[in-house]
């Protein structure tokens, strides 16, 4: 983002300040934006804009903060990134030691973003700028166990810190962070999709996206779990804060050229139940990008294991040699036999129960029947076969739509 780099500095050169820490959420870095040739571009997906007298960023508070979140704490990193102070860290580990880690719902963002989101926060409320939250998520999220924990902070807060943070605003952070679900924790998905889906199309939906043949062997039910927990925590979040649903320009740019299969076909299937999902137009191509990689995350976990044989020849060290190179790459997705092929007889190898065959060894080719799928590798394999292996694992495995 080169844009972030250019209002840095000219940020610095204006406040005369050297450390950005101290001048985190100075309006005088709007300053520096408006003068950016890219501060236009940079501010329309959030629907903000500057005012001048005083000197401030105009809209929804929800669009500043995550315009924040995503200019200070998503974007690429640099010497300019800013970080909460170690103080805050060291509060929270000091407020929430013997309860961190039992949650009940939990999040898929990693402690820096929840220590980040929680300073951006405390920053806003310093300067008297506050969220609004409907009172029917409000009232739902007070019974929640994992919000009071969360909500145990604040009149320690005022004590360090001197600021009065309003329930809403811890209400503000639970939400954001309870939105961001992940791909392994199934019982606490489970859960989130008790307790907040409101929508009778989700589950419907996520049963149909796996339902297609090419999903056979693979536990769907439990991608089914994963996914409707997604689509909820994407309803709720349209629902109450639209913009976090937003992805940054750069992010829709990678995902449209690294997965130009997937894109599509995930665009297709979510178009055809926009109206279901109540998806508006305005954010359905940052959605269709987030589901894309979300579905990539869930195929790559729970991919059904696969039986591969390793039929090796050479001098007993090189054998071995591979042998240990297979064992470390592919061993903790898949279930690897090393036999000689006098100890099998032709049945076992045509057996269902053996997906892929790899050897070294061209004869041994010969005898295989042509549906068989091999790989034949070099003595000792180099790069490019132990890619090809994965690659033919990967084409087995994954579903066209990833």
């Amino acid at each position: 983002m080169d844009y972030r780099n250019k209002i840095t500095k000219r940020l610095k050169k204006l406040s005369g300040k050297q450390n950005i820490a101290t001048i985190f959420f100075d309006w005088v870095h709007l300053m520096a934006i408006t003068m950016s040739n890219s501060a236009e571009k940079a501010l329309k997906p959030y629907s903000l804009k500057f005012s001048l007298k005083p000197v401030e960023l105009v809209g929804n508070e929800e669009n500043i903060r995550k315009f924040f979140y995503d200019f200070y704490y998503v974007g690429d990193y640099t010497q300019h990134t800013i970080r909460p102070p170690k103080e805050l860290h060291s509060f929270v580990l000091k407020q929430l030691a013997e309860q961190l880690g039992h949650y009940e719902l939990g999040t898929g963002l990693p402690s820096s973003a929840v220590y980040f989101l929680l300073y951006l926060m405390i920053c806003r409320v310093q300067q008297k700028r506050f969220v609004y939250i409907d009172s029917w998520i409000k009232k739902k999220i007070e019974k929640e166990k994992d919000f009071h924990m969360l909500y145990s902070l604040k009149n320690q807060l005022f004590k360090e810190f001197g600021v009065e943070v309003p329930k809403e605003e811890f209400v503000w952070l639970y939400v954001v962070l309870i939105t961001q679900r992940t791909v392994n924790k199934r019982e606490q998905e489970r859960l989130f999709t008790e307790r907040f889906n409101q929508w009778s199309s989700i589950k419907p939906i996520a049963k149909e996206y796996f339902a297609d043949a090419q999903f056979d062997g693979w536990d769907r039910n439990k991608l089914e779990d994963f996914l409707t927990s997604y689509l909820v925590s994407k309803s709720l979040t349209q629902t109450i804060h639209p913009i976090w649903n937003k992805q940054q320009m750069e992010e829709v740019d990678r995902v449209k050229k690294e997965y130009p299969d997937a894109y599509p076909a995930n665009h297709q299937f979510l178009k055809k139940h926009q109206r279901g999902l109540k998806y508006p137009a305005s954010v359905f191509e940052d959605i269709v990008v987030g589901f894309t990689l979300f579905i990539t995350l869930l195929v790559n976990a729970y991919q059904p294991r696969k039986t591969i044989l390793f039929l090796l020849e050479g001098d007993a060290l090189t054998v071995q040699e591979i042998r240990q190179h297979a064992l470390r790459q592919l061993a903790q997705s898949h279930q690897l036999l090393f036999l000689p092929l006098e100890e099998l007889t032709m049945e076992q190898v045509i057996s269902e129960s053996i997906d892929l065959v790899v050897t070294n060894y061209r004869p041994y080719l010969w005898d295989f029947p042509s549906e068989k799928e091999y790989v034949l590798i070099n003595t000792p394999p180099n790069k490019s076969d132990w890619l090809r292996i994965v690659q033919q694992l990967d084409h087995q495995s994954y579903p066209a739509v990833v």
